[in-house]
């Protein structure tokens, strides 16, 4: 009966030794995936730090940067802006620039100027003239149908009106 109960401890203990050969097995094949996804953590690490690195560099350049000045509108455009807003054309706000230009004065003052006081003029003449003109045609006129017996929808009195015209 020894002989039997070693015999069948053996297959027990053979088993058992399977057993933590296969547990083994699995034990390594989680730390090899372990392994593998603290390596990929790594490489994910690396790449955001690398980013990060990038975009404060970007920010810090950024911010050496000169801003640009704010927009101050010169006088000239305020003249400008003053003189079309008073309704003044821009074909003859044109030539008062020019004349400033000349003269070396500010917008407002050129307007004082005879030679662009001639220039004004010339200009709200020519526009009188404009306004003057004959509009376009709009086509000939239609002649209205006249209304005769046979026209539909006669009211009794226009149909009493008809017959006192031929006089009978």
């Amino acid at each position: 009966m020894k002989d039997e109960e070693i015999i069948e401890q053996e297959p027990s203990e053979a088993t058992i030794q399977d057993e933590e050969l296969d547990f083994e097995l699995e034990d390594t094949e989680d730390v090899e995936a372990l392994k593998q996804q603290l390596e990929q953590a790594n490489i994910a690490k690396r790449q955001l730090a690398a980013r990060a690195k990038k975009a404060e560099e970007e920010a810090r350049a950024l911010k050496k940067q000169p801003q640009p000045a704010p927009t101050t509108h010169s006088s000239a455009s305020v003249e400008e802006t003053v003189l079309l807003a008073n309704g003044m054309d821009e074909s003859l706000l044109e030539s008062l620039k020019k004349v400033a230009a000349v003269q070396g004065t500010s917008l407002i003052k050129a307007q004082n100027d005879p030679i662009f006081i001639a220039m004004k003029a010339n200009f709200e003449k020519e526009q009188s003239e404009k306004k003057a003109s004959l509009p376009a045609s709009r086509g000939s006129g239609q002649p209205k149908p006249k209304k005769d017996f046979r026209t539909p929808g006669l009211t009794e009195a226009e149909h009493k009106a008809m017959v006192e015209g031929l006089g009978l």
